[in-house]
């Protein structure tokens, strides 16, 4: 292998075994050296990271680079193996680019180990231009100390000059990079993959994560032992001759690996709102839960009990505390949370984005964010819904207003992971005729949400407390599908909650729950279970609708065709299979068709398609057609032979 494969093999490499390179969260490293080394000076008042760079050399011998460190775990504790990398900016300022990578092994307090690096610069590409650097010995931060900080670690080692390989750089298009896959919003993964491309031919690439040192990397790039905290990635082509794009590409996303298995696929439970209304206490809600558990709804996954507006009046102490009506909860919420988790459910809350709910009425957190995250992760709930309809009327911004909260909520004092729901429910003009605008508009919480939220509304309410209406659901179907692709592990769109027997048909609510699992929606029940009819209970608890939603690709499925009334929608499944629903949104019965290769199956003898409300299978050389009545929909898992 030659050096200059070698050397980017052996940082991509580092890349995947360590996790980060370098812990940064500021907009961009400083140019000044200076500033670096005060970083890592022992008189900074951040340089408490137990492994230091000692006796670092660095010599330049043409466009070769090679050099030495002892790295001395000077901390209290030992330290796992770790990596780090030879990284160099020029005199005259820019970026800081890392081109050898090294690693560290694990260090018992006052160990040392040597590391050695060398590389072949002017020979690996483009990246390095001939000119004076300043070279620095950088470590990874967050693998030192398990813990994700904003800051380096680099000791600067001195000056070199690199020389040119003597290749002749050719003239070649302008570089435009895209970033093509990525992660999003909060994930529970501490790996990612990330893939790139370039409009210019032949362009290689350099990447950096958390701003750290760009390094060369292939596409797609993998990432591993990413700890908890907010990522960036940035990728920027660079062309045959040595230019590089201006504006680099960016990803950002938030690991959380406490996050439980309900955001891996979309979350499932109970929301007091549709089916109990505004007026409950602690025996209403043990008297729902135990229905969840007896009726076999918590067992087939609807597992958060969700506490909507009503919880509480929304007065606060002289502290600005919230008061806890003990007459209502007479046990206290923290009480309610552990009952509920000894049971194996979970616990969800309610507050408004302003000074209170609609019209006045009920908890708002507005000038208390932190106050109330901090009081929501110690009484132990595990999700928090934001509304918006007093932040709305107050004429808040929704996009600042749930930065904030969404800050306050990922630093409560508890360091509780806790889901949210971006509930800004309003549609243009909805509040007054002109207000919201369309950017202030759920509409528009797409744009923004996934990045610091576990869900978000995409249109208005389906219906009221106790009444819910088809022509809504359907409403909020189409505005559920404008935007599919923003939909993932974690982060999901929210179309409102699932309401059977409140004002909709059986064949009606059970289109719902087939058109919610067919978007990966999250399945929140809006009635009331302790109310509900046996045969409800039974659709609600169908394990094969569930999987399609629960599926773990994560996939939202779109529809592929529209014939008046007619439409037919598909979601790709994690076995390569595909569900089909076949939904009939007009008022008397049709016949709707598709086939094998519309619905993205490859060219097969034979396909099986299963009806996973009626459980009935069948065989087809392609075609897959049904009699559907009004206002329903068929649910197919289609797969070859």
């Amino acid at each position: 292998m030659a050096p200059s494969d070698s050397t980017a093999v052996m940082a991509r490499r580092l890349i995947v075994l360590g996790g980060l390179i370098l812990a940064c969260l500021a907009p961009a490293l400083t140019s000044a050296v200076g500033t670096v080394a005060d970083a890592a000076s022992p008189e900074a008042p951040a340089a408490t990271l137990p492994l230091v760079a000692r006796a670092p050399t660095v010599t330049a011998v043409g466009p070769r680079v090679a050099g030495s460190a002892t790295i001395v775990n000077s901390g209290t504790a030992d330290v796992r193996p770790t990596l780090g990398f030879l990284s160099v900016r020029p005199v005259s300022g820019g970026d800081l680019i890392g081109i050898a990578g090294f690693s560290v092994p694990g260090l018992a307090v006052g160990a040392s180990a040597a590391v050695h690096f060398s590389t072949g610069v002017g020979m690996q590409s483009p990246v390095i231009a001939p000119g004076a650097y300043r070279a620095l010995v950088c470590l990874d931060v967050d693998s030192q100390i398990q813990t994700f900080v904003a800051r380096i670690d680099c000791t600067p080692v001195g000056t070199i000059t690199i020389a040119g390989s003597g290749r002749h750089r050719a003239r070649s298009p302008m570089p435009n990079t895209i970033i093509t896959a990525a992660p999003m919003g909060v994930v529970g993964r501490s790996s990612a993959v990330l893939a790139f491309g370039s409009t210019a031919p032949g362009s290689t690439f350099q990447c950096r994560l958390d701003d750290g040192p760009w390094v060369l990397c292939p596409s797609p790039e993998p990432y591993t032992a990413l700890v908890d905290g907010r990522h960036t990635f940035d990728v920027r082509a660079v062309n045959s001759a040595g230019v590089p794009d201006r504006s680099p590409a960016r990803a950002a996303w938030i690991v959380d690996t406490r996050l439980s298995s309900e955001l891996a696929t979309p979350y499932m439970g109970w929301n007091t709102y549709y089916g109990v209304g505004g007026v409950y206490d602690e025996k209403t809600i043990i008297s729902v839960a135990r229905a969840l558990i007896d009726r076999g709804l918590a067992r087939a996954g609807y597992r958060i009990v969700w506490l909507d507006y009503g919880w509480a009046s929304g007065r606060r102490d002289s502290h600005g505390e919230l008061i806890v009506n003990p007459r209502q909860w007479p046990h206290g919420l923290a009480w309610l949370t552990a009952w509920l988790h000894a049971r194996g459910l979970l616990a969800g809350i309610y507050t408004d984005a302003g000074a209170s709910g609609c019209n006045g009425e009920g908890v708002g957190s507005v000038g208390h964010y932190q106050e109330d995250a901090n009081a929501f992760a110690a009484w132990g709930f595990d999700a928090v819904k934001m509304d918006f309809c007093g932040a709305g009327q107050e004429g808040l911004d929704p996009k600042s207003a749930y930065d904030q909260f969404a800050t306050a909520l990922a630093n409560n004092s508890s360091r509780r992971f806790m889901l949210l729901n971006v509930c800004n429910f309003w549609v243009p003009g909805q509040i007054n005729g002109t207000r919201p605008s369309f950017a202030d508009s759920a509409y528009a919480n797409v744009q923004w949400a996934p990045r610091i939220a576990q869900s978000w509304r995409t249109d208005t309410d389906i219906g009221f407390t106790g009444n819910i209406q088809f022509v809504n659901v359907l409403r909020n179907l189409d505005a559920d599908a404008a935007h599919p692709r923003a939909a993932g592990p974690g982060h999901w769109n929210d179309p409102d909650y699932l309401g059977p027997e409140l004002g909709m048909t059986n064949a009606q609510a059970q289109a719902q729950l087939s058109m919610w699992a067919i978007v990966a929606a999250p399945l929140i029940l809006g009635s009331d279970p302790r109310t509900l009819s046996p045969a409800t209970i039974t659709m609600l608890e169908n394990p094969q609708v569930i999987a399609v939603d629960q599926d773990s690709l994560g996939i939202q499925g779109t529809p592929i065709q529209q014939d008046a009334h007619a439409q037919v929608w598909v979601k790709p499944l994690v076995n390569g299979s595909r569900a089909v629903a076949l939904l009939n949104r007009g008022g008397r019965g049709l016949r709707i068709s598709t086939d094998a290769h519309a619905i993205g199956l490859s060219p097969a003898g034979a396909y099986v398609f299963e009806n996973l409300w009626t459980y009935a299978t069948d065989t087809t050389t392609g075609r897959i057609s049904a009699w559907v009545p009004p206002d329903s929909a068929v649910l197919y898992r289609v797969s070859t032979a």
